[in-house]
C-alpha cells in the first residue's frame, strides 16, 4: 500500500512540473536537449536511465510469460509522454516494484 501511495506522489509532483513548464514556456519550450553542454548531459542522463527502466520491465514481462514486444507501446508512450508512461505501469503493477525496488515477495496475488 505505501509503495502505490509513494507512485501517486511521485506521478503527481511530476505531473505538476510538467503542467507547470507548459503553462509558462510552452510544449516544445521546456525540451531543448541539445541546447548547450548541460542540457545534453540531462537528456543524455535520463535516457540511460530510463533506458535501464524499460529494461526491467522488458525482464518482467519475460517472468510473466508475456512477450517482450509488449513493452514497445510503453517504449513509445515514454518517448511521447517521458516518465508517465513507466509511472502508470508501476501503479498498475506494484508487485513488480515491491519485487525489484524493495527485494520482497508481494502478498498481492
Amino acid at each position: 500500500m505505501l509503495t502505490r501511495m509513494l507512485l501517486f506522489v511521485a506521478l503527481g509532483v511530476h505531473g505538476y512540473f510538467t503542467v507547470e513548464s507548459w503553462r509558462t514556456v510552452g510544449y516544445g519550450g521546456f525540451f531543448p536537449p541539445f541546447a548547450d553542454a548541460n542540457t545534453s548531459q540531462i537528456f543524455s542522463d535520463l535516457l540511460i536511465s530510463i533506458s535501464l527502466v524499460h529494461v526491467a520491465i522488458a525482464r518482467d514481462l519475460f517472468d510473466r510469460g508475456d512477450a517482450p514486444i509488449l513493452n514497445l507501446p510503453l517504449l513509445l508512450g515514454t518517448f511521447l509522454s517521458g516518465s508517465f508512461c513507466p509511472l502508470f505501469y508501476f501503479l498498475m503493477r506494484p508487485e513488480f516494484v515491491d519485487k525489484v525496488l524493495f527485494r520482497r515477495k508481494s502478498s498481492r496475488v
